[in-house]
């Protein structure tokens, strides 16, 4: 669940960031002087590659969805996150709930008692 999770939001980091970078990416493909465009845009032409790089490696595996195909995936991800941690610590409260009991047990009938009667020993 979580390497799912991770997953889609860095899919949602990547997808945004080449959104946003796009149209200075080509800006400097249609430049008549690249080198010196790349130089005054190197940081936002060089996320634009490495976004295109990990949205190329993440397509050979899996299809790519829209943005708001993803933030829906990521949000029904999030809930069921959500709703599996609130069971776990519900499971949780219910075991400390049952070593109580289980220590008031042990306080009522100490364990030698309890022993023996497994051991089929009668008083």
């Amino acid at each position: 669940m979580e390497d799912k999770l991770s997953s889609y939001k860095e899919l949602e980091h990547h997808l945004e960031r080449m959104n946003d970078n796009s149209k200075i990416y080509m800006q400097y493909r249609a430049s008549k002087n690249p080198n010196s465009f790349r130089e005054k845009y190197r940081t936002e032409i060089m996320l634009y590659e490495a976004s295109v790089q990990y949205v190329k490696l993440y397509r050979k595996n899996n299809p790519i969805p829209s943005i708001p195909s993803l933030r829906r995936m990521i949000s029904e991800s999030e809930e069921s996150k959500r709703e599996l941690h609130a069971r776990l610590n519900q499971k949780k409260e219910t075991l400390k709930e049952l070593e109580v009991v289980k220590k008031n047990i042990q306080s009522i009938y100490p364990k030698k008692q309890t022993q023996e009667k497994d051991l089929g020993v009668h008083r």
